[in-house]
């Protein structure tokens, strides 16, 4: 009698084992060919900016484009109406650290502030510099309120946008959290690597 429960024990354990590892790339299979993958929330912590716009075809935001990137590379503007005051150089700091946990990665994304009163004097490090006028701003507000989800609880006034190599504009912080910016531009960088 007890024979016979030991080979019923290897059978049920086989069995279990097989489905242990089976089990999840049936799973896997089965969301990806329905579609349901898809839905399933992946975080993200800016705003995506959809559909990208286009600032080359934009004539006060031309500027933003004119910055020398290579394919592949990414821009990110810390803007903001007047100088770089207080709140302006903390952001820049952020972007900035993020910049330097990207480990490879890191050359292929450059800082820059884009203001409308820019004092030279202010020690920031390496940054591609913009100085606008107040139009140029506004028609960045305006912009980022027609194309984000739920504007009117941002003020699109100032912040971090995402720029990449061939002028669009993806992504919109209103303020840089240093672990969500990371994980954003990560994927971002990872996906546009050129081999």
């Amino acid at each position: 009698m007890d024979q016979k429960k030991h080979p019923q024990h290897k059978r049920l354990m086989l069995v279990f084992l097989v489905a242990v590892f089976t089990l999840p790339i049936i799973i896997a299979k089965i969301l990806i060919d329905t579609g349901m993958a898809r839905d399933l929330a992946t975080e993200q912590y800016g705003m995506f900016i959809e559909p990208a716009v286009d600032l080359r075809a934009s004539k006060n935001l031309e500027s933003l484009t004119d910055n020398g990137l290579a394919p592949s590379e990414w821009i990110s503007f810390y803007f903001e109406l007047g100088g770089c005051e207080k709140e302006c150089r903390k952001q820049i700091t952020s972007l900035q650290n993020v910049k330097k946990v990207l480990g490879k990665d890191s050359d292929r994304l450059k800082i820059g502030i884009f203001t409308s009163n820019f004092n030279s004097t202010i020690e920031l490090g390496q940054l591609v510099t913009l100085v606008g006028g107040r139009s140029e701003l506004e028609e960045l507000k305006k912009t980022l309120s027609e194309k984000i989800a739920s504007p009117e609880n941002y003020d699109t006034s100032r912040g971090v946008i995402v720029i990449d190599w061939r002028g669009y504009m993806m992504l919109y912080y209103p303020e840089v959290d240093q672990y969500g910016f990371k994980k954003d531009i990560s994927k971002l960088l990872r996906g546009s690597r050129i081999r």
